[in-house]
């Protein structure tokens, strides 16, 4: 009884290489897509703009919760009640004016210049959650 040997093949190194090259080229295009959508989505252009008057500002404090043990995070923002125009009729009401920071500090100093101007900005597809930009 003879026995067979086992044939193992020695991996060549251009096959793995082209594999390697073909997985990173599909995965930066992944990302190149990805980065090119979220800019889109994000460009100034993209957005419905009105001029508005700030007429009251406000600090808000929003509690995101922490799992298990309790705790959590603190995050504030700035919150406007802002006169604008949409559609050719004046609307007023309360709208996020910054982004959500653990540093009410800093919110609090920009609020000393009491702004009242700011550039109300919304989705086409949504204006019924605008946001401001304090000037």
């Amino acid at each position: 009884m003879s026995r067979e040997r086992a044939r193992t093949f020695a991996a060549q190194p251009w096959h793995l290489e082209l594999r390697e090259i073909s997985v990173g080229a599909i995965l930066l295009a992944f990302i190149v897509i990805f980065a090119l959508t979220r800019l889109y989505r994000t460009t100034p252009g993209s957005y419905f703009t009105s001029n508005g008057r700030v007429e009251e500002t406000r600090i808000t404090e929003i509690h995101l919760p922490g799992g298990e043990q309790g705790g959590g995070l603190n995050l504030f923002r700035i919150e406007a009640r802002v006169s604008y125009s949409l559609d050719g009729t004046m609307r007023n009401r309360w709208m996020a004016a910054s982004e959500p920071t653990t540093a009410r500090q800093l919110l609090e100093e920009k609020l000393k210049t009491a702004p009242k101007v700011c550039i109300v900005y919304w989705s086409p597809k949504h204006p019924e959650n605008p946001r401001c930009r304090l000037k």
